[in-house]
């Protein structure tokens, strides 16, 4: 009778399978993490290699760190419900507006969930460019919203300005009109005073 083959823990970053003695990076922050966790580690008996084996969590085996494919990953840092990442490593996308793909980078995905704190399940939706756009857009609307919050006797030529120049970009240009038309009035009105 064949002996079947022990299943081993695949490497997300390069997709091979590897053996925990090719993983040792991984299985240290993984050890180390549960030390913290669990303060009687050493006696629960835990065999960490086994928790990498169909995991749902990202790590990376000693090749790929060592080759710079993959960095690894500070789980202390992170916010997470039951598996943090011990690595990071480039993943591809489809950004929801553009359609282009564009690359999730490793250094990227530290900065998110190491220094902003985000989710580790959280993943953008959008390339670097469309957030850019989103983000600004977004603060154009404030810059907008805040100007017309004020009586229309109390905005001033430059916020008219301001309104006009944004909403040109935006290519609405009734809109434009409308408030190019506002700030003639006010021209108007400040030279006859």
């Amino acid at each position: 009778m064949k002996k079947k083959k022990k299943k081993q823990a695949k490497c997300p970053s390069c997709n091979t399978e590897r053996h925990k003695t090719e993983m040792k990076e991984a299985i240290f922050l993984a050890e180390n993490l549960s030390r913290t966790v669990y303060n009687n580690y050493k006696g629960l008996g835990i065999d960490t290699y086994q928790n990498f084996i169909d995991c749902d969590f990202n790590w990376a085996c000693d090749h790929c760190l060592q080759t710079k494919k993959a960095i690894a990953a500070n789980p202390v840092s992170q916010n997470y419900c039951w598996s943090p990442n011990y690595a990071y490593f480039d993943s591809e996308y489809k950004c929801r507006t553009c359609g282009n793909d564009f690359i999730f980078s490793k250094l990227e995905k530290k900065y998110w969930y190491e220094t902003l704190h985000f989710w580790i399940d959280s993943e953008p939706v959008n390339c670097v460019n469309c957030r850019k756009e989103v983000r600004k857009y977004k603060s154009e609307s404030k810059i907008i919203s805040e100007i017309l919050r004020k009586d229309e006797s109390e905005i001033l030529i430059e916020e008219l300005e301001k309104i006009i120049e944004i909403y040109t970009a935006w290519g609405k240009e009734q809109k434009a009109k409308y408030y190019l038309s506002l700030k003639s009035k006010k021209n108007k009105r400040s030279e006859h005073e």
